[in-house]
């Protein structure tokens, strides 16, 4: 035990220095909204990676807990870890005259980031949240004036929304992990998808979609097949599993599909822009995203995907003026609203398995 607590305060010690080093380095060129602080060093012993599009954290250090408090002349800081059984349980708070700053993460995986400025600032209040199926929620402003973004995961979020996620989330990703070059994985992500040789099947989702009512068949052998072969269909099934609204499904195949996204999310390897591109060029809500995009030929290449990817007719024309390009894409939207509004805050009903 004290052989681990020794390892435990050494592993902190030297990340806060190595993190007040690199702060050090970029004070000339610092963010708008600085969220740095002694104590966020030691969030260093944690690994945070993006893992299927979710923040997902585990750490070395097990069954240890600490607290840790800093005052200044005008900031307030209080850190607490809890790192049991290797998926930690974090809590970070910070409080300067500009803002307040807060971090909660359980068990490695439901996140919470909030940022509330007070009188003295003329920024919004930002929080961001990611419950525990990997569904992400960003809300900018409060009361009348908040906008919010949901999306299935924190990359479906990013192509969506990449002015708001670069002013807004980036800096909070960035506590948790400074030095996290998301940015860039996403930039590199949008150009794989565009330069993807992967087309939809048409006759393969059909095959996914008949799986998917078999996974409610009171023969258990039609069950067991049916998420069998949508398992063998790999991540690139996963944006269509995740699509499903609670009321396309019962308890049964509720069950299932979350058991079949849990194994194909599960491995724990961090995620790579190819890797993504892979899965996510299933996903119409990706396609309709980049079809407003500056780019011509971006715009071009969704509007193909998603004539392949929906299944009516898709009436948009890339070449168009932007308002009229806005109104096209609402339409599509609407039309197809099941593979677009964004579902509540799980993508399958929760219940028991049948016998």
């Amino acid at each position: 035990m004290r052989n681990s607590q020794r390892r435990l305060r050494y592993l902190i010690v030297v990340a806060g220095i190595v993190l007040s080093l690199s702060f050090a380095s970029q004070e000339c060129g610092a963010q708008k909204r600085s969220l740095n602080g002694s104590l966020s060093g030691q969030l260093r012993i944690i690994q945070v990676r993006m893992v299927s599009g979710r923040i997902s954290a585990v750490c070395p250090v097990s069954n240890q807990s600490m607290t840790s408090n800093v005052t200044g002349t005008d900031r307030r800081e209080r850190l607490t870890l809890n790192l049991g059984g290797g998926k930690p349980n974090i809590s970070y708070e910070s409080a300067n005259p500009r803002e307040s700053v807060s971090l909660n993460m359980e068990q490695g995986a439901a996140v919470t980031m909030r940022i509330d400025p007070t009188s003295q600032s003329d920024q919004p209040a930002v929080q961001f949240v990611q419950d525990s199926t990997g569904a992400v929620r960003l809300t900018i402003g409060s009361d009348d004036n908040a906008k919010e973004f949901r999306a299935k995961s924190v990359w479906q979020l990013m192509l969506a929304e990449p002015e708001a996620c670069r002013e807004h989330l980036l800096p909070l990703l960035q506590l948790l992990r400074p030095g996290w070059q998301v940015s860039q994985q996403a930039e590199s992500l949008e150009e794989m998808l565009c330069r993807s040789t992967v087309s939809p099947d048409p006759a393969q989702r059909a095959v996914w979609q008949q799986a998917i009512k078999l996974l409610g068949s009171p023969r258990y052998v039609e069950r067991e097949r049916a998420e069998q072969q949508l398992l063998d269909g790999g991540q690139r099934i996963i944006p269509t599993l995740q699509g499903l609204s609670r009321g396309q499904l019962d308890a049964e195949q509720a069950y299932r599909v979350r058991r079949v996204v849990r194994q194909l999310t599960g491995d724990g390897e961090e995620d790579t822009p190819d890797r993504v591109a892979f899965w996510l060029a299933e996903d119409p809500r990706v396609w309709h995203a980049l079809a407003s995009r500056d780019d011509l030929t971006k715009r071009r290449i969704a509007a193909s995907r998603l004539s392949l990817l929906l299944p009516a007719p898709v009436e948009f024309d890339p070449e168009a003026t932007a308002e009229q390009r806005t109104s096209q894409l609402t339409r599509i939207r609407e039309q197809h609203a099941e593979f677009f509004d964004p579902p509540a805050s799980s993508t399958a009903a929760s219940g028991d398995s049948k016998n």
